[in-house]
């Protein structure tokens, strides 16, 4: 039910501005089309175009004013921050002066502190400028003051999400307003950052909470009852007894937290979770299970082969495998001399990765070995394994075998081998980088032609003495292929006037035909969507077409041309995400380009569709579904959307299922 009632409310936000808006305008004349097709273009450049964004500040249209608020945080516009500040009392719209106020968090403008301290009081912006502070923390005044003079239960909860950013940790106030609130969300907000700031204040509250008829207020209660935060004393065993008893939580995401806290108290819970595995039959709960078996079984346990006869699945086993080579028990694994050959690549990669995570020099024999795998995948990570080991031998062996990794026929092996040399790259490692870019023009991806382009940039920037004058009259004469992406951090190699060949389309037609595809119908209560085929069941996602229309018009072209059939959920943390969208499968795919971050007040909450990122504006083709609440990622990764349908579906993934199909409702 509760499912059903956050979907129709986040459907309704989505949709439309109404209800926010007032009486101001939503409809979009061509005068209107055209000024935020040059607001996109601003955006989408980072240019610091103020005639554009003052144009759009002055449009009747509410909705484009506030973009233009937005686009002024994400810009770092400086010389219009006293504008937003004006803005908190002046703009007319409830939604345009939430995003002036989030816009001063994004941007971190301190001097605009007291401006949203007068606005946390006014009920409409309160929330937004609640999380602005909170960006900041400390500057902009006392937490418990802040905390007081918020009118609105969102604005409280909102502060308390961001209590962590207080030095020393508020945790009086936080007791106090956990004490005193009315609201759910203010409770949850509560517990949560304690748990999340390890707050050993929070451990009174966890018994009393886990009793709580909310399955979210449950979770978070489950997280304070972790051994690193309750006190050691005869209040454990009570603990413990609670914990046994939510492990048998009928809410999965409850019994994740609470198998999770039990692992932190040692050994002494074998036996609790080795029933709770025996009798669980959610598939996330017993990977989480699996995940934490290392905590509490040493060496010589049996359960090690027990757990890994009662599940085939591969999540659980390649999270066993982790876990045996944490605590030396590997061997314990029924097969285990063979698994390095298993016929999933999963597994062998499981052995690569848990070998050099326990002795970079036990991986060593595998890992070279792996390197001629057939699965470009295990290839990749056998590399990344040897990258583990120092010193002479790494060196002696990578040097051996980087021309053949340089020509393998996945891109991916090449861009991570590339990618290794920028750190430390030199003016001999630019004949190799020139020779791997000439091999990668045939790629479909541009990413080894990008990582080789950096190799070059990084070796000028610290060895460009040692460059001879064949070496850069090579450089002058080559035709580069580059992206406006990485534009910048190549701009320093010799003869880099080159034209970006495959930069993206800026022209005012492509801007203005995303407005009138993706914005206008938003605008009008038509709200496109993508619809996920997954191995667990259909998932429905509605867009958010105003607030992120360059990401919906990026995903809506990846999925015309079917980009995403037949990928994995590559990554699936119970109780955390489900992502997918990598061709690879490892989580260092993508299409070759990236977009950049579109973000916004749509909060993670449970629900919410994110774009996955390696820093800001690396999006390319990864996305998750947000499967609880995850306050701390709000304003620093694009959401994009939230599903509204199919939720049994989602909280059914588990990694390796199939994302069969996204269709786009899109034209």
């Amino acid at each position: 039910m509760r499912d059903r009632h956050w979907a129709s409310l986040v459907a309704a936000g989505v949709l439309l501005w109404a209800g926010t808006a007032g009486a101001q305008r939503t409809s979009l004349d061509a005068r209107a089309i055209s000024t935020w097709a040059r607001l996109l273009a601003v955006h989408d450049a980072r240019s610091a175009d103020t005639a554009v964004v003052d144009e759009a500040l002055a449009s009747p249209v509410a909705p484009l004013r506030a973009a233009a608020a937005r686009v002024i945080g994400l810009n770092r516009l400086a010389s219009r921050y006293a504008t937003l500040r004006a803005r908190l009392v002046s703009e007319r719209d409830t939604a345009a002066r939430r995003d002036a106020a989030f816009a001063l968090g994004l941007a971190a403008d301190t001097a605009s502190c007291s401006a949203l301290r007068t606005a946390l009081v006014t009920p409409d912006a309160a929330e937004a400028a609640a999380w602005a502070l909170g960006e900041m923390g400390d500057p902009c005044g006392a937490f418990d003051a802040l905390h007081d003079a918020a009118v609105t239960p969102a604005a409280r909860a909102a502060l308390l999400r961001a209590a962590g950013k207080w030095t020393p940790f508020p945790d009086v106030a936080v007791l106090s307003a956990y004490r005193t609130a009315r609201m759910r969300d203010e409770r949850w907000a509560a517990l949560y950052v304690l748990g999340r700031s390890r707050q050993a204040a929070g451990a009174p509250l966890a018994i009393p909470a886990s009793r709580d008829g909310d399955a979210g207020i449950r979770e978070v209660a489950a997280r304070l009852m972790a051994a690193n935060i309750q006190p050691m004393d005869t209040a454990r065993r009570a603990v413990l007894m609670r914990l046994e008893v939510l492990s048998r939580d009928s809410a999965p995401h409850v019994r994740i937290a609470a198998v999770r806290a039990l692992a932190t108290h040692g050994a002494g819970t074998l036996a609790s979770l080795d029933a709770t595995f025996r009798h669980e039959r959610d598939a996330n709960v017993r990977v989480a299970l699996a995940q934490v078996l290392a905590s509490v079984a040493d060496s010589a346990s049996s359960t090690w082969a027990a757990w890994w006869s009662a599940d085939t699945t591969h999540m659980v086993r390649r999270s066993l495998i982790a876990g045996a080579w944490q605590v030396g028990a590997v061997s314990l694994l029924p097969g285990a001399a063979s698994l390095g050959v298993d016929p999933d690549p999963r597994l062998r990669i499981a052995m690569l990765e848990g070998s050099a995570a326990r002795n970079a020099a036990v991986a060593v024999p595998v890992a070279s070995r792996a390197l001629s795998d057939a699965d470009p995948r295990v290839r990749t990570a056998a590399f990344r394994a040897l990258m583990r080991t120092t010193g002479a031998l790494r060196d002696s062996l990578l040097g051996a075998n980087t021309p053949a990794l340089l020509a393998d026929a996945d891109v991916g092996v090449r861009e991570a081998v590339l990618a290794a040399r920028e750190r430390s790259a030199s003016a001999s490692d630019v004949p190799l980088a020139l020779g791997a870019y000439e091999r990668a023009r045939a790629d479909a991806s541009a990413a080894a032609r990008e990582a080789a382009l950096l190799v070059v940039a990084s070796a000028w920037r610290r060895d460009s003495l040692a460059f001879d004058s064949v070496t850069i009259a090579r450089l002058r004469g080559l035709e580069a292929d580059v992206s406006a992406r990485i534009w910048p951090r190549v701009a320093v190699i010799p003869g880099s006037t080159w034209d970006p060949r495959n930069a993206p389309d800026t022209t005012r037609a492509r801007y203005e035909a995303i407005v009138r595809r993706i914005i206008v119908p938003s605008l009008h209560g038509q709200a496109p969507q993508f619809v996920l085929g997954t191995a667990r069941g259909v998932v429905r996602i509605t867009l958010d077409g105003v607030q992120t229309p360059m990401t919906i018009d990026h995903f809506s072209r990846l999925a015309a041309r079917s980009y995403f059939s037949a990928m994995q959920f590559h990554r699936v943390v119970p109780a955390f995400v489900a992502q997918t969208g990598d061709p690879r499968g490892d989580g260092g795919g993508g299409p070759g380009s990236s977009i950049r971050d579109e973000l916004n007040r749509n909060w993670y909450r449970r629900s919410a569709v994110g774009m996955a990122l390696s820093g800001p504006d690396t999006g390319g083709s990864q996305f998750f579904l947000t499967l609880a609440p995850q306050p701390h990622l709000d304003g620093h990764y694009t959401v994009f959307g939230h599903v509204t349908a199919g939720f049994a579906a989602m909280d059914a993934l588990v990694q390796g299922d199939r994302l069969q199909s996204l269709r786009s409702t899109l034209p």
